[in-house]
């Protein structure tokens, strides 16, 4: 077992199964910072929810399954990712292109950045995919920060998968919401996690509600925190794949 990262509620470890029919990676979240007897409830509803939308879009991660450990505290199962959220990944960004000199790192071969480059731009493409995929049936994550973002990396291919649908709820619109299977989603208004995550006029209701712009905000963020580590003016970009 790999302690890979922390976030707000709890800690994320790589885990390794061996057995004579299993031999698999996964990451297990432990989320050792939440309290309530309705929180094994509410997670059981994120995963339904998250199994249903998975089945329509390659996008949408659904949890593998709910464990407590000897502590007793709650974990979520997911498939393994090998990019792992795109928070520590973004970190690993930083330290390998903001944190060191120049002559001593990863921009020194035209390969690399080109290949930090591809993946970077197919991160974003599966981004500006999947949201829109929720909003077409009027559907807000509602708790989006980069941590509750998975990545994979394989055959020269990125892939973004989102997870933690326990905060997921209906946009506020006019027209009838489209119907999706098996799927119960609440209508209500939902507090988002963290503030720096929300738009000024979601953030002036109190609790903050959800709205199409919040989710364009924060893909705004993720972008420019993505584009950051792309030296323009050495590797210009062609976005004519975009």
């Amino acid at each position: 077992m790999q302690l890979v990262g922390e976030g707000q509620y709890g800690m994320i470890h790589r885990v390794k199964i061996s057995h004579p029919r299993i031999n698999t990676e996964v990451f297990v979240a432990k989320l050792f910072k939440l309290h309530g007897a309705n929180i094994q409830t509410r997670e059981n509803e994120a995963i339904n929810k998250a199994t249903v939308l998975s089945f329509m879009h390659s996008g949408i991660i659904s949890p593998l399954g709910l464990a407590r450990d000897h502590s007793k505290s709650l974990c979520l199962i997911f498939k393994f990712s090998n990019g792992g959220t795109l928070d520590m990944w973004l970190e690993r960004m930083k330290k390998e292109y903001l944190d060191v000199p120049q002559s001593k790192g990863v921009k020194d071969t035209e390969e690399d950045i080109t290949t930090v480059k591809t993946n970077i731009w197919k991160l974003i493409n599966g981004l500006l995919q999947t949201i829109p995929f929720l909003h077409t049936y009027n559907i807000s994550h509602n708790d989006l920060p980069p941590g509750n973002i998975l990545l994979h990396f394989e055959n020269q291919h990125a892939y973004i998968g989102l997870c933690d649908f326990g905060r997921v709820t209906y946009l506020p619109t006019k027209k009838k919401n489209p119907k999706l299977p098996n799927l119960e989603i609440s209508t209500r208004n939902e507090w988002i996690r963290k503030y720096w995550w929300i738009t000024p006029e979601c953030i002036s209701t109190s609790p903050p509600h959800s709205h199409k712009s919040q989710e364009i905000f924060i893909v705004s963020i993720l972008l420019l925190q993505l584009l950051k580590y792309i030296d323009f003016n050495s590797y210009p970009i062609d976005t004519n794949g975009i």
